[in-house]
This record gives C-alpha cells, sequence and structure tokens, in this order.
C-alpha cells in the first residue's frame, strides 16, 4: 500500500475494510515522522485544523485520516507536490508546535478567543521562522498560496492571511479582501515580523489582542 492508493480507497469509498485499513496506515505513516510525539487518531475532526492538530495539554498529534486525507488530495491538485512530501510538511508543522512547547513556550491567555487565534498564528509563523527551512518552506509557500485565493471570512482568516505576507509568500494586494480587513491584516503582519525570537510571542500576541479585542468583526468582511 502506497499514499497515492491509501488517498484513492478514502476519498472515493467502495469498500468499509478497505476504507478503514488506509486510515490505519496513514496513522501509522505519520507516527514514523513524528516520532516521539504520540499520535492519536481522532474521528469526526474539524476540516479547519486540515484533519491533524497538535494537542498542547496531552503533547500528542491528533489525526483525522478521512478528513486529512480529503485534504491531502485537494493539496496535492493544487499544488502537483507528490503526498509523501505534504505529508511531511503537515507532521513536520505539528511536531514543531511540540518544539516551541518544549523550549518553553506557552499561552498565557488560554480562555480569550482573540488572544489564542493570535497566539496560534503566531507559533505558526515562529515554526516557519526559526525551526525550519529547505524543503519545508518552499511546501508551505505553494501550499499557502493556493489557500490564500479564498475570501476571508472570520477572524482566523484575518490572522492567516497576516501569516502568509508577514513570511512573504503573497503581497497584501493579492489577497481577494476588502479594505477594512487590509488594515488589520498589515497591523497583525507587522507584529509577527518584529518577533526577534519565539519566546517574544507571548507578551506581543498579549498586547495585540488588547488593542482587537473591542472591533466588531462582522463589519470588517
Amino acid at each position: 500500500m502506497n499514499l497515492d492508493e491509501t488517498i484513492r480507497i478514502i476519498t472515493y469509498p467502495i469498500d468499509p475494510d478497505k476504507v478503514w485499513k488506509s486510515c490505519q496506515f496513514i496513522v501509522e505513516e505519520i507516527k514514523k515522522i513524528a516520532e516521539p510525539i504520540a499520535v492519536e487518531k481522532a474521528e469526526s475532526m474539524n476540516a479547519w485544523h486540515f484533519g491533524i492538530v497538535y494537542n498542547r495539554e496531552k503533547q500528542a498529534i491528533r489525526v483525522d485520516p478521512v478528513v486529512f486525507a480529503y485534504n491531502l488530495e485537494d493539496a496535492h491538485k493544487n499544488t502537483n507536490i507528490a503526498y509523501e512530501k505534504l505529508l511531511l510538511y503537515f507532521v513536520d508543522h505539528e511536531k514543531g508546535h511540540f518544539e516551541l512547547q518544549q523550549q518553553g513556550l506557552q499561552p498565557t491567555l488560554r480562555k480569550n478567543r482573540i488572544y489564542m487565534t493570535l497566539y496560534s498564528r503566531f507559533e505558526d509563523y515562529a515554526i516557519s521562522r526559526f525551526l525550519r527551512s529547505g524543503d519545508y518552506l518552499a511546501t508551505e509557500k505553494a501550499v499557502l498560496k493556493t489557500e490564500s485565493k479564498r475570501r476571508a471570512k472570520t477572524f482566523n482568516d484575518i490572522c492567516v492571511y497576516a501569516l502568509y505576507t508577514a513570511l512573504g509568500y503573497v503581497k497584501l494586494k493579492e489577497l481577494p479582501i476588502f479594505s477594512k480587513a487590509q488594515k488589520y491584516v498589515r497591523l497583525i503582519s507587522l507584529n509577527m515580523k518584529v518577533i526577534k525570537k519565539p519566546m517574544d510571542i507571548p507578551e506581543t500576541v498579549d498586547q495585540l489582542s488588547l488593542k482587537l479585542a473591542h472591533k466588531d468583526w462582522k463589519n470588517v468582511f
């Protein structure tokens, strides 16, 4: 069994037994890359997480192989990058969150939605800026450039667009967003780019979240 066959079986399900075996195959492949981090199989995960997410409390990577397979298929179609490289990229990204946690990086306002949304995207920035290079960044750029074509609908989308521009993958004027949203993308992006080391993130995000806490985001989109 290989990844191409596995993705095809999951995304065009005919035989439930083959689908189950294919899901197990994906989980096992992720375990090989994620070692020594634990990997947990999940079900009905939000597609927002691409079907794979690092759980800070359990220090484990959770994966919904069905959602993940569909997102891998989309990424493959959009970028023409091999499944193996895409799998490595997505798992390496989640490993990055673990590595930052091992360095002592922790969010301070976990119950604050604005703060945690910002914090997650700032960690994404730190992974690419300080922990990864080479093929990882090339794959990420290709994947994120295709993602940048969809219109922003939530505050998280604004933060994601800020990430794209802070990393230099797209220009602000290339994003399909209204002028009201552009100023927030620019603000968040500029705050990302002033980060000099991962441990700068909590204080920067704390200050930024206070500035954005009372914005009426419904009128931005």
